[in-house]
This record gives structure tokens, sequence and C-alpha cells, in this order.
């Protein structure tokens, strides 16, 4: 048994190719975003697929035409990929409340207000390879709210990540 992975990963790496992961899921690109309205009845959350990390959504109209207009939470995941390792600033301006998740840590969390963005107040280090973003947004109490994510690093001010570095499992866009 030992032998037979062995040859096979021999014959992928001589034929050009990397021995990839059979259990990891390929990925869509941009950021999985889950909609739940929140208050009364029964929340039933509703998917998308979203380029950015950001969202406007305007006194009576609703993030998704699946949710009914009012107080909602956002839910965005993605992975972003780095070549190297890297130390950056995150910022979130907006209106509402938003927590920002990097590989499973809070780095952000608060009250969003015109012109106070939430800024972390060090460098966030960023490894080489895979880093899990994820941002929770609940929208002001009449369901209008929007948020943007942005980041700084040494070579670069703050700017919105750029979609083709974000993706999420697609197996998981439900």
């Amino acid at each position: 048994f030992v032998g037979l992975w062995l040859a096979s990963a021999l014959l992928l790496t001589a034929a050009g190719g990397a021995a990839q992961d059979p259990v990891a899921p390929p990925r869509a690109p941009g950021a999985k975003a889950t909609f739940v309205r929140l208050g009364e009845g029964k929340a039933t959350p509703a998917h998308a697929r979203a380029r950015l990390l950001s969202l406007a959504v305007e006194r009576g109209e609703t993030p998704s035409p699946f949710l009914e207009p009012g107080l909602f939470r956002a839910t965005y995941e993605a992975v972003l990929v780095l070549p190297a390792r890297e130390r950056v600033r995150f910022r979130i301006d907006g209106r509402g409340t938003a927590t920002l998740h990097v590989n499973g840590e809070q780095v952000l969390d608060g009250a969003l207000r015109a012109g106070k963005p939430l800024e972390t107040p060090a460098e966030v280090r960023l490894k080489k390879g895979d880093n899990e973003l994820r941002v929770v947004f609940e929208s002001q109490a009449m369901g209008d709210g929007q948020f943007r994510l942005q980041w700084s690093g040494a070579g670069f001010g703050f700017e919105p990540i750029a979609p083709e570095r974000l993706s999420f499992a697609a197996d998981d866009a439900e």
C-alpha cells in the first residue's frame, strides 16, 4: 500500500504535476456571504458569493431577495492566500457593528459610525499560504447599514483586498 502511494506521488511529480490533497475541496473566487434576518420568527439563512468584503444596504432594502427588510446579520468568510508572510493593518468603516477574525483570532470588534472606522491598533501577522478571514456584521435597527474591510501593508496604504486574492470552499456555497 505504501509503495503504491509513493509510486503514484512520484508519477505525478515526474509528470510535472504536484501531488494534491484529494480531500481539499475546490475553491470558488470571492467570499461566502451568509445573511440572516434577526428579530421575530425563525431565522432562515440566505447564502451568496461576494466579490469584496463589503456591503451597503439602505433602509427598506435587504441584503438578499430571500430576506424580509429589517435588522439582519451578514457573515462573510474567505481565505486570503499570500505568497509570503506579511504584517498588515485592517480597517472597517461603515454603519452598524462589525467583528473581524483572522485565522480564528478576533482582531476588531465594535460599532461603526460615519467617519470613525475601526482599525487594528497594531499590525496583524499573516502567514504564508492560507489565512482565514471572517467578518460578522449587524445592521442598524431599521435594517440599514454598510461596511467595507480594507487593509494596508509595508508597500501600500489602506485599500480593499483585491477580489482575486479571496476564495472559499466551492462545496460550501450551499
